[in-house]
């Protein structure tokens, strides 16, 4: 009886598999609406929607769709399980790869009532709920949802632990929920979101003005090369109490924390890693507020490699009463990271009980490795008063003469994630830099030749250290990572030897002063 069940599951599968239709939707299309080929799409994504069965894919055109022809703002997108969606297509495609995305804008619009008005706008435009199997959601805008008591505008997920949600080239734009998750709320579900933007959503009860995925179980979240920007709410871009947090690529800039912090992460989280992102131009309102709190309670569950956390403001009228980084139950591994220019507390960027390693930390840090208390001169950053800002105005990239050139430890980057923020290529001289944009520059003596006029070699040094300048030397100084002179010497010559033997290895600067003025460079020391 068994082999036979067994038999027939086979048959089963075979004949679903054989059978899958791609059905293809046009709002423009003049044919027969069988949804069959482009000629003869279905006008409308729910016609689709009531068709598709396991297997099956949903091709959808140019164009604005929304969840009702009514004004029945309860009506949403009901995915089906084992039914991918895709968009961008012009209605001519053959393949998934022969799309233009952006050339193509696909749209899920909330906006079913009174044109421009929001109050009677879909409460949800798209239900992911009880899927069992993996689902693809891929080049859609999803835009204009205004749930005024609820949850989930964008997209309301729940029930879905069976399935692998992935979501890909979306942009979420403008929507709003009260109580939580104004682009997604996410109960019980995996999801994965590839090269997603969430722009301008909203909440204010529970916060995740993008994102909501906190009192949860068994929920993980995968964020690669997404961009959170100008999101509003109490917690205005992640809220999040799930196993598993990675953000890899991602860009955080001028989001707006109403009462608490731009990204909270939960006491149940046992892996929250932050790589290659860019946390810039953020404001928080509160004395209280952080730009990143975490409870987590599991021990090394939290690392930041590779990050740039810069100029986020602290509005309060009272000042900031907390780090704009803290952690309460378990100390973050920071690593190859900036933190500068922030709102601080008491000149501290960050709380105590930390792991740092490799890092400039504004205000310095009592212990770690290598932590730098040093401008890191990015190309054109604003100052923090301009916070919050629009980062297209700007440049967070490093500057030829920064100390961040090449001063990381290539053993801390994370295998799978060795691309800057921007996609280059990790360790581009032998040596990573610090924060999320890589440079292209060297540290040879050639290149030191464009930072000051003097030679500083071997760099990196063992014992003998080499200075020549074109001009006399007066004096020739080195400075610590904290800024302390730990040796001086008078020159008077274009040409000096130093012993520096007996200095530990790390990061120091020479600084050589002529008649004609000063100049610094970095040294390392083996």
């Amino acid at each position: 009886m068994k082999k036979k069940l067994l038999g027939l599951f086979f048959i089963i599968a075979i004949y679903n598999t054989s059978h899958a239709v791609t059905y293809y939707v046009n709002q423009s299309a003049t044919g027969n609406g069988n949804g069959f080929s482009w000629v003869n799409a279905f006008p409308d994504l729910q016609s689709a929607l009531s068709v598709a069965i396991f297997g099956d894919e949903i091709w959808v055109a140019a164009g604005t769709y929304k969840p009702t022809t009514t004004t029945d703002i309860n009506v949403a997108f009901e995915m089906r399980n084992g039914v991918n969606l895709y968009g961008g297509f012009t209605g001519t495609e053959t393949a998934i790869n022969q799309r233009n995305i952006d050339q193509n804008p696909t749209t899920l619009s909330g906006d079913i009532g009174q044109i421009g008005s929001v109050i009677d706008n879909s409460q949800s435009i798209m239900r992911i709920l009880n899927l069992t199997s993996d689902f693809v959601l891929d080049g859609f805008r999803i835009i204009s949802a205004y749930d005024p008591s609820g949850n989930g505008g964008g997209i309301y997920a729940e029930g879905n632990q069976a399935s692998n949600i992935t979501i890909r080239n979306c942009f979420f734009f403008n929507n709003y929920a009260y109580r939580a998750g104004g682009a997604c709320f996410l109960d019980e579900s995996n999801v994965t979101f590839e090269d997603c933007r969430f722009i301008s959503n909203s909440s204010d009860y529970n916060g995740g003005g993008a994102i909501y995925a906190d009192n949860v179980s068994d929920s993980n979240l995968y964020f690669y090369r997404c961009e959170f920007i100008g999101n509003t709410g109490d917690i205005p871009v992640i809220t999040f109490d799930g196993p598993e947090l990675i953000m890899d690529r991602c860009i955080i800039n001028n989001n707006t924390a109403n009462s608490r912090d731009i990204i909270v992460v939960g006491t149940d989280t046992t892996n929250f890693q932050l790589t290659n992102s860019l946390i810039v131009g953020n404001l928080v309102t509160s004395s209280s507020s952080k730009i990143i709190s975490t409870y987590c309670s599991t021990f090394d569950a939290i690392n930041f490699v590779n990050v740039t956390i810069a100029h986020n403001r602290n509005s309060s009228s009272i000042g900031a009463t907390t780090e704009p980084v803290r952690s309460y139950n378990r100390g973050i591994n920071i690593n190859n990271c900036i933190i500068y220019g922030n709102t601080s507390y008491n000149l501290r960027q960050i709380d105590s009980g930390n792991y740092i390693n490799n890092s400039i930390i504004e205000g310095g840090y009592g212990t770690g490795t290598n932590v730098m208390n040093i401008d890191p001169l990015f190309a054109n950053a604003p100052s923090l008063n301009n916070s919050p800002f629009d980062l297209s105005s700007y440049d967070y990239s490093l500057t030829t003469a920064s100390v961040a050139v090449n001063a990381g430890d290539n053993t801390r980057i994370i295998a799978g994630f060795e691309q800057d923020v921007y996609g280059n290529t990790r360790i581009q001289h032998g040596t990573v830099d610090l924060g999320a944009i890589e440079s292209p520059f060297s540290l040879s003596v050639g290149e030191f030749d464009k930072l000051a006029a003097f030679d500083v070699y071997p760099n990196p040094v063992d014992t003998t250290l080499n200075i020549n300048t074109d001009v006399v030397m007066t004096q020739i100084s080195i400075y610590d990572l904290n800024g302390s002179k730990i040796y001086t010497t008078i020159a008077n010559s274009t040409h000096k030897i130093i012993d520096v033997g007996e200095l530990s290895s790390g990061i120091y600067f020479v600084k050589v002063q002529t008649n004609t003025g000063t100049q610094t460079q970095k040294l390392i020391k083996k």
